[in-house]
Parts: structure tokens; sequence; C-alpha cells
């Protein structure tokens, strides 16, 4: 993948010098679109772009107005008219490598498939992380956490006040044992049995 200047260097390597102005000009009038934006709007073009534009370039040389080209250069090579003449560029690349560009292209297209699909996931990872920090499912497990936490405090009071019930119950009967074991002789005066 190539930033606008990478690209706009790729073009003088083959020998067209373009400023930047007339380069993004291009771009726009020939509707040759980016593959790639990144967060700070950086826009990342392929090497299909860089020939297209070398391609354009060209017919913008013999005199082409840019309708033409932007119409020639969207086309599929299928449905090119017969009033235009491809370009033929058979002198300026090397006849007995054509295994090489061909698996050089597939190499450069699977990358550039993985970068995006890299950049696509970490897209989706990072928005679904900013909802779920937005959303309240935090603050619900913290409060679901707080009350097992505070249920937990009351059933341990609960045990203990149990515990202290059953103590008093067996006083309470102890009691009763000892206070049966008395009998009233007169008022408030008792005797043992």
């Amino acid at each position: 993948m190539l930033t606008i200047e990478q690209v706009k260097e790729n073009l003088e390597t083959q020998d067209y010098y373009l400023d930047m102005e007339i380069l993004c000009n291009y771009l726009i009038n020939w509707n040759i679109d980016p593959i790639y934006e990144d967060e700070q709007e950086i826009v990342y073009f392929d090497e299909f772009a860089v020939s297209k534009l070398s391609e354009g370039i060209d017919l913008k040389k013999q005199g082409n107005n840019d309708k033409y080209i932007r119409e020639y250069l969207n086309k599929d090579l299928q449905d090119i008219s017969q009033g235009i003449t491809p370009i033929d560029h058979s002198g300026s690349y090397p006849q007995g490598n054509s295994s090489a560009s061909n698996s050089l292209a597939v190499d450069v297209a699977t990358n550039t498939f993985d970068l995006l699909a890299k950049s696509l996931s970490d897209k989706i990872s990072k928005n679904v992380a900013d909802q779920l920090v937005q959303s309240d499912v935090f603050e619900s497990v913290i409060s679901t956490g707080k009350l097992q936490r505070d249920n937990e405090f009351l059933a341990a009071q609960v045990d203990k006040l149990i515990n202290e019930n059953k103590k008093l119950i067996m006083k309470v009967k102890g009691l009763e044992r000892e206070c049966a074991s008395y009998k009233q002789v007169m008022g408030s005066f008792y005797v043992k049995k």
C-alpha cells in the first residue's frame, strides 16, 4: 500500500513528474479512489492506482480530455469501445517475467486484503469496546457484585442470630425446669421439691 507521496515517487521513477496539486486533481477527476483510509485520515493506494495514473497521464499527453480518460480508466478491458485505442506498454515491461509479475500481483493483493481485514477487525473491536464502556453493562455487574457481598454479610448475621436464639431457647428450657423444681408455699415464698 502506498501513501500519496509514495505514489508521486513511484510515478517519478517512471518519468512522470507532477506536483502534488496536479496529482490530487488527476485522482479526483479520473475517479481513482484510495483502497484504504486510516484513523488519521491518511489514504493509501495500490499499484493498480499507479498504473491507472500513468496510463491516464499518457492519454492526457495524447490530447484526451478528463471525461474521456475517466471513462477509459474505469471500464473493464472487455467493455472498451472500438473508438478507444489502448496504449501499448509492451516495450516498458520485461517479457520473460510474466509469472513473477503475476505472483507479485497476487502477493500484493493478498497483503492488501490482509491489511484491510486487520484494520476492519481492529475498528470493529474498538467500536464494540467503546459501546460496552458507554453502556451500563459494567455498572450492572458491579452493582450485582455489591448486592452479592451484602447478601453474604446478611446471611452471616442471620446465622449468628439463629445460633444466639438456640442458646437462649436452651437457657429458657433450663430455667423452666429449674422453676418447675420449686413449690410455692405461701405468697412469694418457694421451697425446692
